[in-house]
C-alpha cells in the first residue's frame, strides 16, 4: 500500500542510497564511475547493509543498525578484477532487462549505475534473488554481498 509504513521505509532507504551515490568522497570535478550495489534492508530492526563496488575497484560496505540510524561506511579495499567480473556477469545475464518484485519484510536489491548516469535497479522480497533469474546475475549478487563481509 502506497501510504504504509513499509513503503515509507523503502522510500527513505532509496533516498539514503541515492544520497550515498552522490556523496562519494572526492572533488566535485571527479569523474563519475560505474557502480554496482547489492544490499538488503528491513526485517525486525529495519536496518540493513549494502556493498558497493566502483569501476576502479573501490569496495565499500555500508551498514545501518536500524531504520533511521546513520549509515556506517567501511572501506573493504580495492579489486578492479572483481568489478570486471561482476559487470561481465550482469551484462551476460541480461541484468538491465530484469524485473524485480514487490518489497517484503526484508527487501534486497541489486543496482548498477553507469558513468553516463543511466542506471537499473531491481528489488525483491527475501535474501535470494528470484529463482528464474539467470545464474550469472544471481551469482553476481551473492559474490558482491560476500565481498563486503
Amino acid at each position: 500500500m502506497p501510504g504504509s509504513p513499509l513503503c515509507a521505509r523503502i522510500r527513505a532507504t532509496a533516498l539514503v542510497v541515492a544520497m550515498l551515490l552522490l556523496a562519494w568522497p572526492g572533488s566535485a570535478a571527479a569523474p563519475v564511475l560505474d557502480t554496482i550495489w547489492a544490499g538488503c534492508t528491513g526485517g525486525v530492526t529495519g536496518g540493513g547493509s549494502a556493498t558497493r563496488i566502483l569501476a576502479d575497484g573501490r569496495l565499500v560496505r555500508l551498514s545501518q543498525a536500524r531504520a533511521g540510524a546513520p549509515w556506517v561506511s567501511e572501506d573493504k579495499g580495492r579489486d578492479a578484477g572483481l568489478y570486471a567480473q561482476l559487470a561481465r556477469a550482469l551484462d551476460e545475464g541480461g541484468f538491465a532487462g530484469l524485473r524485480g518484485g514487490p518489497p517484503g519484510n526484508l527487501t534486497c536489491w541489486l543496482e548498477r549505475v553507469w558513468a553516463t548516469g543511466r542506471g537499473w535497479r531491481v528489488q525483491w522480497a527475501g535474501t535470494e534473488p528470484p529463482a528464474d533469474w539467470p545464474e550469472a546475475v544471481r551469482g553476481a549478487f551473492a559474490t558482491l554481498r560476500e565481498a563486503g563481509l
